[in-house]
């Protein structure tokens, strides 16, 4: 076959019908063909299959007459539950795992969610090490139960499989996948590990602990900017985050918007988030939707460096998670007008933006009664560990009986 280069050598003279005809033939097969591969890479990926990060941020649904098309990824996807924890050693051939559960789809994790790991479990009079085994490669009929990442199931579970024990998790929340609000699809799983509190293994983000000292490495309110640091990648958030900032700009406060959405910084759209909040008085910390028990790392980041968080996002999160109302601006709470005053008053006055900070010294009984929670549930050991607990106690059941 000719390569585009002679097909050109071949055009720069004079043709007759019938080559021309074969030259148009050949640069039109080429064209097709490239489109055809595109389109397998970026659409036609099987959900079953892991898919790695980059794939996975490419991948974008088929535009739905009733306009209701969500992405297929929500687009603010935290630092992952598997990058806060330990990482999993290597399958070692000399353990015999207790427990053994089968990944059966891809996920955007980029760790592979496999691996042997020792967890302990405590017994009546002692503690038991069990030796817990997540694996794609794991032949279903050794598996002792079944996980499924929920954005990456849509409808029920081909083949059903139903004498496996099920496990469903997300970080993610039902409003960019409402699967996980459809009590036909959720029912297919026995066991949730989501970013519900209500879960069998409930998926926290980085909570911030007060008891670890930060302050000392932190700027001071002198030492930052005058300005509110703005860093998201999802323009299109379903709460209209980008209006609500946009609206702070349009009322002349200072914003340093440094991430690809309302871009007004010399920086690339690739900065540092945590760096940017060290930096600023103010932080944006508004999720990208306001769904019921979903706080992400947002909030916890604001807090850990040291800035002033503006808020919205999940109903329940003054009552469920944040440390005290008083920590945060909560944007819902204001006009755009008065959020905007607020704002400037917190930029101008040391002492406005020192009170956002006086949780830090309070005593821990003091704060909520929901953030003590979190911070309890955030000594455990990681999800994968509590899930093999909850299996191997439902094996242990199936011998009693």
């Amino acid at each position: 076959m000719p390569t585009l280069f002679s097909c050109y050598k071949t055009m720069r003279q004079p043709l007759s019908q019938t080559t021309a005809l074969r030259t148009f033939a050949v640069v039109s097969l080429f064209i097709l063909g490239t489109q055809f591969c595109q389109t397998l890479v970026t659409r036609r990926i099987s959900p079953l299959k892991p898919i790695s990060k980059p794939q996975v941020e490419g991948i974008r649904p088929e535009k739905q007459e009733n306009d209701q098309a969500r992405l297929l990824l929500a687009p603010n996807v935290a630092e992952t539950e598997l990058q806060m924890q330990a990482p999993y050693p290597p399958k070692d051939s000399n353990l015999k795992p207790t427990v053994r559960i089968k990944v059966m789809t891809g996920h955007y994790y980029d760790q592979d969610y496999s691996g042997v790991t020792p967890c302990t479990k405590k017994m009546k009079s002692s503690e038991q090490t069990l030796i817990c085994e997540y694996g794609t490669e794991l032949p279903i009929e050794e598996a002792d139960a079944l996980w499924y990442f929920g954005p990456f199931v849509t409808g029920s579970i081909d083949p059903p499989h139903h004498n496996h024990t099920k496990i469903v998790m997300s970080l993610e929340p039902s409003s960019y996948y409402p699967q996980l609000d459809n009590p036909d699809f959720m029912s297919q799983f026995k066991y949730k590990m989501t970013y519900r509190l209500n879960s069998d293994v409930p998926l926290l983000y980085e909570v911030m602990d007060i008891r670890t000292p930060f302050e000392p490495n932190l700027p001071s309110f002198k030492d930052r900017k005058a300005s509110v640091s703005f860093v998201n990648r999802n323009c299109d958030a379903l709460n209209g985050r980008s209006e609500i900032v946009r609206a702070l700009m349009t009322a002349g406060v200072p914003v340093d918007a440094a991430g690809l959405c309302l871009h007004n910084t010399d920086s690339t759209d690739q900065v540092d988030k945590r760096l940017e909040f060290q930096t600023h008085r103010v932080c944006v910390s508004i999720e990208n939707s306001n769904t019921i028990d979903y706080v992400s790392e947002k909030i916890w980041d604001a807090y850990r460096n040291g800035c002033v968080p503006i808020y919205m996002g999940a109903p329940n999160a003054v009552a469920d998670f944040l440390p005290a109302e008083d920590s945060v601006i909560m944007a819902e709470k204001y006009s755009a007008v008065g959020l905007a005053e607020e704002v400037r008053r917190v930029l101008a006055s040391e002492a406005a933006f020192e009170g956002y900070m006086a949780w830090k010294k309070r005593p821990l009984h003091q704060l909520s009664k929901g953030y003590q929670k979190l911070l309890k549930w955030s000594e455990e050991p990681h999800s994968r560990c509590r899930m093999c607990r909850i299996i191997y106690k439902e094996q242990l059941e199936k011998e009693a009986s």
